[in-house]
């Protein structure tokens, strides 16, 4: 514990010096997460659409194709990074709950294939397509809500691109296929219990 504490506090005193080896666009993006309101036309534009794209919302949203943000082309990207807001503001409050209740599921179960592994190799590659789209989620929902600056990763299954989707749905296939394995050799008592039977 002693040990991660000096590495952070190394970690901050160098941060002037790292600041000095930063490109430009490195240095605008994170003057402008931390400042949003310093340039609102220019670098920060995505990330106050996507504010207002979401509070526009409410609670049960303006409906499926009534969008204001996403279909008068104030929110850019909306059908790729920025898919999240552009739901939220058809389907609310209730829709974004929604959406994060399902990942909450499939995250849920892709820990519950992880664990009826009994290879080891297995159980890590479950564990990387798990926290490979946790991460992905999660960064995107943060650049969405303004929690983090915008870098242009998906949203898995609900963004539109096609190299981010099919890696995805290989890395879920593949889990789902040692699922089913794991369940058809698995002893009746233990499908019974998991309730897989």
């Amino acid at each position: 514990m002693e040990a991660f504490f000096g590495n952070l506090l190394v970690g901050l005193l160098l941060l002037p010096l790292f600041w000095q080896f930063l490109a430009p666009f490195q240095k605008e993006r994170l003057i402008s997460f931390f400042n949003p309101q310093a340039d609102p036309l220019g670098s920060n534009y995505q990330s106050l659409q996507a504010l207002i794209a979401i509070g526009s919302g409410k609670f049960l949203g303006r409906g499926l194709g009534l969008q204001v943000q996403s279909r008068l082309a104030f929110l850019p990207e909306y059908h790729n990074d920025l898919i999240f807001a552009s739901f939220v503001e058809s389907f609310g409050f209730a829709g974004g709950v929604l959406v994060l209740f399902s990942y909450g599921v499939l995250f849920w179960h892709l820990l519950d294939i992880a664990f009826a592994q009994t290879s080891l190799f297995e159980k890590g590659v479950v564990f990387g397509v798990f926290t490979l789209l946790l991460v992905q989620t999660t960064i995107n929902i943060g650049m969405n809500l303004g929690l983090l600056p915008i870098t242009g990763i998906t949203l898995p299954l609900l963004s539109y691109g096609g190299s981010s989707y099919i890696a995805t749905m290989a890395g879920l296939g593949f889990c789902h296929s040692l699922w089913r394995e794991a369940g058809f050799q698995a002893p009746k008592e233990a499908l019974y219990i998991s309730g897989r039977e």
